[in-house]
């Protein structure tokens, strides 16, 4: 993907940053949630992070999921493995505060510190894109270029 993203730090090392820091995160990509709470992590990142077969610790905070891979510190968090293939189970109470259900898309961002899961709604019913203009209608999002597509260019502004 190669963008960045500049969202507010709640968590480095276990301490919460000073109100107002803002650390730039890049989008991995998007991954879905499996019916048993799994996510995917595709292998290129596995390979290129050096994620396969570790265990790792998640923190939930201001709805986010934070990842780090596990060392022998006593710091808090719950522990979780990333198997061969990928998979990561999610912890069932960070899935309901996040409201993500089977299916949805996971934001998956990384700095130089750690991981971080963001639930994103706003998926294209249709070609899956996650453009920033989204149109929902009866709960599900249909794109500028989908719409377009279905009506016509001339019905559009």
């Amino acid at each position: 993907m190669g963008f960045l993203v500049v969202i507010k730090s709640i968590w480095n090392s276990g301490r919460e940053h000073p109100e107002g820091m803002v650390i730039a995160m890049q989008l991995l990509g998007f991954v879905k949630t499996s019916p048993d709470g799994r996510v995917l992590i595709p292998k290129d990142i596995r390979k290129q992070y050096g994620l396969e077969d570790k265990r790792v610790k998640l923190f939930y905070k201001n709805a986010m999921i934070y990842l780090r891979i596990s060392d022998t510190a006593g710091s808090t968090g719950q522990v979780r493995e990333i198997n061969g293939q990928g998979r990561l189970s999610i912890p069932a109470e960070f899935r309901r505060n996040m409201n993500w259900e089977h299916q949805d898309y996971i934001e998956m961002y990384t700095n130089s510190v750690y991981f971080c899961f963001r639930g994103n709604k706003q998926v294209c019913t249709f070609c899956e894109s996650t453009d920033l203009t989204m149109t929902s209608i009866y709960g599900k999002y249909i794109c500028d270029d989908c719409i377009q597509t279905v009506l016509g260019k001339k019905y559009l502004l």
